[in-house]
């Protein structure tokens, strides 16, 4: 496995909070095996979206944090309009642990956020993908369409394939190395 598939890999380990050995690693050869895999790893859940649980603790947050009105946080809504120019970089720590989310996306170091998060649904697809997680209440499990949903954000995401079947080959048909 080279090592877009580590990545790919190491991915999937933090995006649904658990270890794949090398060896389970190897046998992953196509997209429907790793969303089979995870099924049988994971316990099965009732299938609540967590793009709109990420979108809603992404509210709460900027409600407390930024003393905004519920209705001005959308997920179309730019953080760049909400955060203001000073102290963004603080501000955006504050959004970070009011939410309690891990992992979270990173500013620039300039103190501008990159173009895949300019939006508050654009960070809260960021985090049904790589925070998930630190998303579901707690006896939660996972529904095959969640399972599937984060695996085609974490290819797209990862190894830049934006178009596959579930059937074709890592490495012989998508060219991952």
């Amino acid at each position: 496995m080279g090592l877009d598939g580590v990545e790919f890999v190491m991915a999937l380990e933090e995006a649904f909070g658990i270890a794949i050995p090398d060896a389970d690693a190897q046998q992953l050869v196509t997209p429907r095996h790793v969303v089979r895999y995870l099924e049988a790893k994971l316990r099965p859940g009732s299938g609540a979206c967590l793009e709109q649980r990420a979108f809603y603790a992404l509210r709460r947050a900027a409600i407390s944090v930024l003393n905004l009105h519920r209705a001005t946080i959308r997920p179309e809504t730019r953080w760049d309009t909400i955060l203001g120019s000073g102290r963004r970089r603080r501000t955006w720590n504050l959004l970070h642990h009011a939410t309690g989310v891990v992992p979270w996306p990173r500013m620039w170091p300039w103190g501008s956020l990159p173009t895949r998060f300019a939006s508050v649904g654009d960070t809260a697809r960021y985090l049904a993908s790589y925070a998930a997680p630190s998303l579901q209440a707690p006896g939660d499990g996972w529904s095959r369409s969640q399972i599937e949903a984060t695996v085609t954000r974490l290819i797209a995401d990862r190894l830049r394939i934006e178009m596959f079947h579930w059937d074709q080959r890592f490495v012989d048909d998508l060219g991952v190395q």
